[in-house]
């Protein structure tokens, strides 16, 4: 649904991923303005360990299991929701992720967040046994639900893993403050398999862009703890994790399909006329639907009366009957009966063409190779743009209805492009990390790194980087989305 997508999409870009103090620059590098903020990261050095392969953020295969995670995903799901409503002390308050998230750490801090942490440990602890399970078998939506049940039971539960994520996070705080890394490690792990849990609960965009979104807070967590003392290089942990688990490519098809659950016989209606009175029948329930998910998309409880969604059938019958109908015409299919076909008929058969032609219009581009899809990506908003209006200048209602329905495609592709331009980020500073141990300083360019530096993975170039002295340096990024004023990065190498 376009306008919950777009919702999801601001949350999972809204917070940096890199943020640890802002400040106001010029521009260095590509697609910037004099007016970009600049992030500044503090980068502690640090070597790749002896044994490159000890720290891995994604199961190694002799510890992974095939056999399902769900049931103990969904257990945690519905013990901390028990543990956190109706009680402010389990709560995760503005105040407390101000204080734990958005502050400099504090030693106090250990004590609380051990406190807090306490009403959840049965409910992490079921998500690290979920962790090493592979499988993902979760039928909590299946093709009988009508479209709207189906979000209104999706929707709750993989919200609710955001919250799940947070507390692992405040988890992963205590252990690298404590420099347990093998235990900030299994964390980690623990993260990135909730993501992929959560990003996979429905196979619909919904659920990818929830996943996508924890992905990137993992990666915070990586940062922040890039920045300590002590911490060991992640360059090759990093590695481990598989960048395309959360594509969103399945999901869009998913999408395609769930359009045709508007009306009962959208899809499967015979060739011959089926008559007014089904015809109406189908149209009511089509306008019912949707306003369904409107109710649902704005967070409002109320829904719409039986006797305005008839009123609003009518309307729709009698202002699109003779444009439905000259549109039949033009059809092999319907063009010698089209005369004979009911007014209600001629709108919903015509509504049913529009429908899977648009449809198609609209997301064949995420089908394109990963090389190409991106640079695509703008056409398939481009395509609905076209189809909005109808041949008369009218609106076209098949359009208007598929803006509501389908995701926003072009949104979705980028998102998922910046989930890894993210991981090549990190990856590139725990290069960085493993130059600076060894040398003292930054590297003079990324081409000097002993570890290969990741490439953009929305531009498939390298990063923009500028040494402006040993300890300092600057790295560039492409834009994220038009008008992004986040792509420079001033980096401080730590003792």
């Amino acid at each position: 649904m376009i306008r919950i997508a777009s919702m999801l999409l601001v949350t999972t870009s809204g917070a940096s991923v890199w943020a640890q103090s802002k400040g106001t620059a010029a521009a260095n590098g590509d697609k910037t303005s004099d007016m970009s903020e600049v992030i500044s990261l503090r980068l502690s050095p640090a070597d790749e360990p002896a044994d490159a392969l000890r720290y891995q953020f994604w199961p190694p295969l002799d510890q992974q299991q095939p056999t399902n995670a769900m049931p103990f995903f969904s257990r945690a799901v519905l013990m901390a929701t028990t543990t956190r409503i109706g009680n402010s002390e389990h709560q995760l308050t503005h105040d407390r992720h101000r204080r734990w998230f958005e502050s400099p750490w504090q030693p106090e801090y250990e004590g609380e967040l051990r406190e807090f942490l306490k009403p959840y440990r049965n409910s992490l602890a079921e998500l690290d046994r979920a962790t090493d399970r592979m499988q993902i078998d979760y039928p909590i939506v299946d093709s009988t639900m009508a479209l709207d049940k189906m979000y209104e039971t999706l929707l709750p539960e993989v919200q609710e893993t955001r919250s799940l994520a947070r507390l692992l996070r405040l988890r992963a705080k205590l252990e690298m403050h404590a420099e347990r890394w093998d235990d900030f490690t299994r964390t980690v792990q623990t993260l990135f398999r909730l993501s992929e849990m959560a990003g996979h609960a429905g196979e619909y965009l919904v659920s990818r862009l929830v996943g996508l979104a924890i992905a990137n807070m993992t990666l915070q967590t990586i940062e922040e703890a890039s920045s300590l003392k002590g911490c060991p290089n992640f360059y090759w942990a990093l590695a481990s994790v598989p960048s395309e688990f959360l594509s969103v490519r399945d999901a869009l098809d998913q999408e395609i399909l769930s359009v045709n659950k508007l009306a009962r016989g959208l899809q499967t209606n015979p060739d011959t006329p089926i008559g007014a009175v089904a015809a109406r029948a189908q149209l009511r329930e089509i306008i019912q639907t949707v306003g369904k998910l409107k109710v649902l998309a704005d967070g409002r409880s109320d829904d719409e009366s039986p006797s305005l969604v008839q009123l609003q059938a009518g309307l729709v019958v009698v202002s699109l009957a003779d444009e439905s109908r000259h549109f039949l015409q033009t059809e092999t299919r319907w063009r010698d009966c089209a005369q004979q076909l009911s007014d209600s008929e001629c709108v919903l058969r015509a509504f049913a063409i529009e429908i899977d032609r648009t449809t198609a219009n609209v997301l064949k581009w995420a089908w394109l190779p990963d090389s190409i899809r991106l640079q695509y990506a703008h056409s398939s908003s481009d395509s609905l743009r076209r189809l909005g209006k109808s041949t008369s200048g009218e609106i076209n209602p098949a359009s208007c209805v598929i803006s509501l329905v389908l995701p926003a495609t072009s949104a979705a592709c980028h998102t998922e492009y910046r989930w890894k331009q993210a991981l090549a980020t990190q990856a590139t500073l725990q290069a960085i990390r493993d130059y600076a141990a060894e040398h003292q300083r930054l590297p003079e360019s990324l081409n000097k790194l002993d570890l290969p530096a990741w490439p953009d993975a929305i531009t498939g170039h390298p990063f923009l980087y500028h040494q402006s002295a040993p300890h300092t340096a600057t790295l560039t990024r492409r834009e994220r989305y038009s008008g992004d004023d986040i792509a420079t990065f001033s980096l401080e190498l730590t003792e």
